[in-house]
């Protein structure tokens, strides 16, 4: 910018159309820079809102595994519950079915008395 102003050296008067080149000059370089920092700017602005929407996505992502954590783990609960029922059950049938092995000769000889 120096050169373009002149400055520290030794020159003729300038003309006013020079110094109006010269300004002109200076002004589109500095739209020029102006411009580049906008758009800086709203690229900055772009991936900023970029970062944010990210970080949400990662929470919600961080939440949704919180909760299949949290779901996995009850359905294994369920399923040793369920286990155990079935376990129950089982065990009951058998009892019913040695239950009427049992009773089947008292049934028996109450039919035949009567």
């Amino acid at each position: 910018m120096n050169a373009i102003l002149g400055k520290g050296q030794k020159s003729t008067p300038r003309s006013l159309d020079q110094v109006k080149q010269v300004k002109d000059e200076v002004q589109n370089q500095f739209d020029f820079l102006d411009k580049e920092l906008q758009r800086k700017h709203k690229e900055l602005r772009s991936q900023q809102d970029l970062v944010q929407e990210l970080r949400e996505s990662l929470t919600e992502l961080k939440n949704d595994k919180l909760k299949l954590s949290s779901d996995i783990q009850k359905k294994e609960r369920l399923d040793e519950q369920l286990q155990k029922l079935t376990n129950s059950i089982q065990t009951l049938k058998d009892e019913i079915e040695n239950d009427k092995q049992s009773l089947e000769p008292i049934l028996v000889n109450f039919i035949i008395k009567n």
